[in-house]
């Protein structure tokens, strides 16, 4: 079994989700302007985020995720999720993160973000990390932007979420150009 990793940065410590978390993770990712945000899964349905941690574990076994708990201290409450679905085949992952409402505007998605995209390329020798968000979602792409990602195109209309088709913007981001402006 390898070991899950865990990376610090100035404000924060990135862990593995706990099965006690599933509480926390409930309730902040639950709150409906946190959740209308999300397209991965709806952690208010009780079961889903006990299940949903279970599920990080086995899949970060499987090399196909890895997915940390955002906290303020080593065994802080949880804040928030970042997390890298890892696509072996094409050496890229795509990330994805959300935070707490109470937690927003404090550039935590930033920093979380940063430190996850940087792991990927350092340590799993990623070629590419690409990220998706609704285009209603213009704070997603901020965060993004600061992290180095560039725009590279709008999927029309492809997601259905409460009854509604959502477009995505996509942004990426290549190793040689996440070292080319960390050099700078």
């Amino acid at each position: 079994m390898r070991p899950y990793p865990m990376i610090q940065t100035d404000r924060l410590f990135l862990r593995p989700f706990f099965i006690t978390d599933a509480k926390d993770v409930q309730e902040l990712a639950g709150d409906r302007q946190v959740s209308d945000m999300l397209f991965t899964f709806d952690p208010s349905q009780n079961g889903i985020s006990q299940q949903w941690i279970i599920d990080q574990h086995e899949f970060f076994e499987q090399g196909k995720w890895v997915n940390l708990a955002i906290t303020e201290s080593p065994l802080g409450i949880v804040i928030g999720s970042v997390g890298l679905d890892i696509d072996p085949e094409h050496n890229q992952a795509e990330i994805a993160y959300w935070l707490g409402k109470m937690y927003w505007g404090k550039g935590y998605a930033t920093e979380a973000a940063r430190a996850t995209l940087e792991y990927g390329f350092e340590e799993l020798h990623l070629h590419r990390v690409y990220a998706r968000f609704l285009a209603r979602n213009p704070a997603s792409g901020r965060v993004l932007k600061k992290i180095g990602m560039t725009w590279e195109g709008r999927l029309r209309q492809h997601l259905e979420k409460n009854g509604i088709h959502e477009d995505l913007e996509v942004m990426g981001i290549l190793k040689q150009e996440f070292l080319e402006r960390r050099s700078e």
